[in-house]
């Protein structure tokens, strides 16, 4: 029984070369050095291979993996909204140290363990973290500034501290102010 298995297209182009070398070799099957024989290709197409990307093309249109400029913008696109599109490590870790989703949650961790940091957009001009926020310098707050909280039952917010424009600041339902500090 002969089974017959389809080819890769790659296999024709093999095919060619070995007819090639026959050819110029005397008709021997090969039996020459290829030092020896004259006339050979020196280009992809001389060898009848017209679907494979030359140095030049490659050169011109990819990025090394190292080195190189990248220009215009760069479109990451996952599938779902929780897809990682960008993600860093270092040398040896296990998990990345921070990963960017499409949905654009930002996440950190030590790169030992999964993340344990998050960033992300919670609603229209709101963002949020699920864990603490320090600063390790100034914060600028403008006038209008209102610290929300939730109510017990989180079924509202509710202002706890508002900066007015006399740089007063209500906390709850009492004033406070520059003079009244003394």
């Amino acid at each position: 029984m002969t089974f017959i298995l389809p080819q890769p297209p790659e296999t024709a182009n093999i095919r060619a070369i070995a007819a090639y070398v026959n050819m110029n070799s005397g008709g021997g099957g090969g039996t020459s050095a290829w030092a020896d024989i004259t006339g050979k290709p020196t280009t992809l197409s001389g060898f009848g291979i017209t679907d494979a990307y030359t140095k030049a093309y490659i050169d011109a249109n990819f990025l090394g993996l190292t080195g190189g400029s990248l220009t215009g913008v760069l479109d990451e696109i996952g599938s779902t909204a929780d897809t990682t599109v960008h993600q860093t490590l270092v040398t040896g870790d296990a998990f990345a140290r921070l990963r960017i989703q499409a949905d654009g949650l930002h996440a950190w961790g030590s790169g030992a363990a999964t993340a344990d940091t998050f960033l992300y957009r919670d609603a229209a001009n709101r963002l949020r973290t699920d864990g603490a926020f320090y600063a390790g310098g100034n914060i600028h707050i403008p006038q209008g500034f209102t610290l929300v909280s939730r109510n017990a039952a989180n079924t509202a917010d509710i202002n706890l501290i508002f900066l007015n424009s006399s740089n007063s600041i209500n906390i709850g339902g009492g004033r406070w102010s520059r003079s009244s500090r003394r």
